[in-house]
């Protein structure tokens, strides 16, 4: 998430907006109330106490900036113009409202909360807390002087000849997905990132060497054996419920020819009219924008409980490189669905639920890719199109989706995010009553749950932006 800025004004906090489609921080009601005893005494057991409180300074972390992510550490608490605390600290971070000044690399400096940097830290480490960092690419090797000499890369062993278990004497330079490079041990890398090294030793012609001899050709088998029983397995799956699972669309439009019905050929027709407005197809001899990645369409085929055939379009985002940005979707934490349930029967909100249908379809495509058109496609079959929204399979297609859900609830329906949990949205709203209250709207990806004594109406506001299933509108289950 981005950082967060305060005004020399009125100390409200505002998202900082690289762009119109970033959410921002609107003040609550009570951001605005004078101080109160209660909440001077919370600031000065801190100013007290500031060890118990500062447990982040220092750490290491990973934050979006714009588009991208960037190291920083943790540096102090943001204080306002006053010179106090920015926030609560809490021991659960969901709860914490402090605020932290976090520097990155480059020198710049900027305000976060403490909920963003848990999210951040515990997005890096593993289930023991230790950090870890992902290997985008093997860039560069050298051998010192301590490396085995070809000549001098075999043993005898029970009368044969055998090639030295040794990685003596190589270095590997890595490319971590932040950007950062480092200067390894191969053993260490090989330990990590076999097949990646194992394919980088063979472009590079290294597999007669030495430390690379013994078991770089072992490695490259066992893939091909893993891959090759992976398909096995995709293929063993023919039949659901009775029924034959196509995995082509010549096999699904020919089990529809032998049983003389068009099921497989209606849901094609069904996916393609939905994907069809997210591509922009080009005429023949027309050139994709420069810059464009070529990428295929996978189709996947499901049978459903009723018997109803499904057809799936996907863009193949394992054929781009991967994003620097963050990539997920909105996913609201249970315990913040929990409180809301608590808020509602507390205020005597009434519940209901829905699916937005086709959602990543509503996003702009964040990436440049285009692709040719299949048999699915019918006439358009070898065309040339450019995808044009966040089309399911591509990396992107996630948070494409979060953001232009985010610039809906924000702009037109005028709700606000809550710090602890940015997939909440609540909006003030008086009952039929007079009495003042919050009304609520809980993002999973493509479901909503919206809490308000009208929910029927937020939900028609909603409606008219993203189309909502009506058959899924209801109350939770």
């Amino acid at each position: 998430a981005e950082g967060i800025v305060t005004t020399d004004d009125d100390d409200v906090f505002e998202k900082k907006m690289e762009d119109e489609k970033t959410p921002h921080f609107v003040p609550y009601e009570d951001d605005e109330m004078e101080s109160n005893p209660e909440t001077d005494l919370l600031h000065e057991l801190e100013e007290q106490n500031p060890v118990g409180h500062d447990k982040y300074i220092s750490a290491k972390v990973q934050l979006q900036r714009g588009d991208t992510v960037y190291r920083g550490t943790v540096k102090r608490r943001k204080r306002d113009h006053e010179g106090k605390l920015i926030g609560f600290s809490h021991e659960n971070p969901i709860l914490d409202t402090a605020v932290y000044e976090v520097e990155f690399e480059d020198g710049h400096v900027e305000a976060y909360y403490a909920n963003q940097i848990a999210e951040a830290i515990y997005a890096t480490v593993d289930d023991e807390g230790y950090s870890y960092s992902e290997v985008k690419e093997i860039v560069d090797h050298y051998k010192d002087g301590a490396a085995i000499r070809s000549d001098d890369g075999f043993v005898m062993l029970r009368g044969k000849r055998v090639p030295k278990r040794t990685t003596k004497g190589w270095h590997i330079c890595v490319e971590w997905k932040d950007g950062s490079t480092s200067w390894l041990d191969l053993k260490d890398v090989k330990e990590s990132n076999p097949v990646l090294l194992a394919e980088y030793a063979i472009a590079n012609k290294l597999v007669s060497e030495p430390a690379f001899r013994w078991w770089v050709p072992y490695t490259i088998k066992k893939r091909d054996r893993i891959i090759k029983a992976m398909k096995k397995r995709y293929f063993r799956k023919m039949e659901k419920f009775g029924l034959e699972l196509p995995k082509s669309v010549k096999r699904a439009l020919e089990i529809d020819q032998e049983t003389g019905t068009k099921y497989w050929q209606e849901a094609i027709r069904k996916e393609v009219g939905t994907v069809l407005p997210a591509l922009e197809v080009l005429e023949k001899g027309d050139s994709p924008p420069v810059g464009s990645t070529l990428i295929d369409f996978t189709i996947v085929f499901d049978i459903k409980m009723d018997f109803t055939r499904k057809a799936r379009i996907c863009a193949r985002g394992d054929q781009t490189d991967p994003p620097s940005s963050i990539t997920y979707a909105s996913v609201v934490t249970r315990e913040s669905v929990r409180l809301g349930f608590l808020l509602a029967a507390l205020n005597g909100l009434k519940a209901l639920s829905a699916d937005v249908a086709g959602a990543y379809l509503n996003a702009p495509c964040a990436e440049r890719v285009h692709t040719i058109l299949g048999p699915e496609f019918g006439d358009n079959e070898g065309k040339t199109a450019v995808i044009r929204k966040a089309l399911y399979g591509l990396r992107s297609a996630g948070f494409a989706w979060r953001s232009h859900c985010a610039e809906i609830m924000r702009t037109s329906l005028e709700f606000q995010q809550c710090r602890a949990d940015q997939d909440v949205w609540m909006r003030k709203a008086v009952k039929c009553n007079g009495e003042k209250y919050w009304e609520y709207v809980f993002i999973y990806t493509d479901d909503v749950i919206v809490m308000s004594e009208n929910p029927n109406q937020i939900l028609s506001e909603m409606n008219k932006h993203f189309l909502l299933k009506a058959d899924s509108i209801g109350p939770p289950t």
